[in-house]
């Protein structure tokens, strides 16, 4: 399954992904700073992240992000062509 995370997304832009995706066989995800401690796996496989973990100020990461997983190459092509007509700009920012 091809799966899509983001990481501090707006509303905005999750909705116009979420809906230009909706027909296609992708798992889309959202996660926030709490997550930061998993490994890119955990992460694919839908682990949840410790709840009572405190990550200090200097491990965080402020900019949102795309994580991509099971994309071939003419997949991606589409998926970066689709982000750019139809939702934003940038897929990552």
């Amino acid at each position: 399954m091809r799966k899509i995370i983001l990481y501090l997304i707006d509303e905005d832009k999750l909705q116009r992904i979420k809906q230009a995706f909706l027909q296609e066989d992708i798992y889309i995800k959202t996660i926030d700073k709490t997550y930061l401690d998993l490994k890119l796996k955990d992460i694919f496989d839908d682990k949840e992240p410790e709840s009572d973990k405190k990550l200090s100020t200097d491990e965080i990461y402020d900019n949102e992000f795309m994580l991509l997983d099971g994309f071939d190459d003419e997949q991606l092509k589409d998926l970066i062509f689709r982000f750019k007509s139809n939702i934003i700009a940038r897929p990552i920012t």
